[in-house]
């Protein structure tokens, strides 16, 4: 049997709330993506794994990483995952891994360039998510670094919510990203082509082929952050009581996001918190792999800060009256 070309691998990092999983969707629904196999490796932060639930899966193969952070306590997880994927028959003829928002690359392609994967798979991109509102309002300075260090590894940047928080932002998002990456292709995601994402020669890895990149320091994150999660069989009272509990959550919370059941609804509602930042909506129907009204939630703050006992009885508090 012939040997097997190695596999081109996109990898996606970004700060928490950036849009990764967004782009990972408009990648594999894109025209450049039709008629591929294509092979998806998921990792979030916290016990629960929500982005996969939000990932059009139709003609992919997705695992998803929970429990830690791809780039450092799943590390052999993460080998695991590609040598599984890239074992299947047929198998992928790309791989898309979509790295937790707290993840530095470096721990995640380095590797992927070791001696015994490069048979196997090929890195494609390096790609950062960045939000052009987070700019100037990281939660700590160890996020900072963090976001620093996501966009130091990248061979493309792709800036997102400029609609939102308008063309200053970023402008100084830009400014950002050239201080820290000059060579990087710097791309808008609201005009953008994903084929760009996909179809890349090695040598535009720029960043990464760099030895002096190769030889700095992972920016390490797990002293820095706390998770917790909640999951409860029981419904919520209502949305605007599910709102009105996120939105007086502490504001040591960087992230939260969940998959919630609502008194008297069969719909699920999902939901975002970054910083301060809320945004839900209603789904057609629960995941395949999840039990129907199951809520589960997802929080992420400073080491050292999150409660979890107040927020236990905060998220209960909000339950439907008959059962909180």
């Amino acid at each position: 049997m012939p040997d097997l070309p190695p596999v081109p691998v996109t990898v996606v990092t970004g700060f928490l709330g950036a849009g990764k999983t967004t782009l990972v969707n408009a990648i594999t629904t894109s025209a450049a993506a039709q008629g591929r196999r294509m092979g998806l490796i998921v990792n979030d932060f916290g016990q629960v794994n929500l982005d996969a639930s939000e990932l059009d899966t139709k003609g992919s193969t997705v695992l998803a990483l929970e429990g830690g952070c791809v780039c450092c306590s799943l590390s052999a997880g993460f080998t695991s995952a590609v040598l599984a994927l890239t074992g299947r028959d047929p198998r992928p003829e790309h791989l898309i891994v979509e790295a937790s928002g707290v993840s530095d690359p470096l721990g995640i392609v380095l590797p992927m360039m070791a001696g015994g994967m490069q048979p196997v798979v090929r890195l494609a991109a390096v790609v950062a998510v960045v939000d052009v509102g987070q700019i100037d309002a990281w939660p700590s300075t160890q996020a900072e670094v963090l976001a620093e260090a996501q966009v130091r590894s990248a061979s493309i940047v792709v800036l997102t919510k400029t609609e939102i928080h308008g063309q200053p932002a970023r402008w100084a998002a830009e400014d950002w990203v050239r201080g820290l990456a000059p060579k990087a292709r710097l791309l808008d995601a609201d005009d953008l082509d994903p084929a760009l994402l996909l179809d890349l020669d090695d040598d535009v890895l720029v960043g990464l082929l760099d030895p002096a990149m190769r030889q700095r320091d992972e920016a390490r994150h797990l002293d820095a952050f706390d998770t917790w999660t909640f999951e409860t069989n029981e419904p919520f009272a209502s949305v605007a009581t599910l709102r009105r509990t996120l939105a007086e959550l502490p504001t040591e919370v960087v992230r939260a996001k969940g998959l919630v059941a609502v008194a008297q609804s069969a719909r699920p509602v999902r939901f975002h918190l970054v910083g301060r930042m809320l945004a839900n909506r209603s789904t057609d129907d629960w995941p395949d792999d999840w039990t129907p009204g199951t809520s589960r939630i997802a929080v992420l703050g400073a080491a050292g800060t999150l409660d979890d006992d107040a927020l236990d009885d905060a998220f209960r508090t909000a339950l439907a009256p008959a059962h909180a």
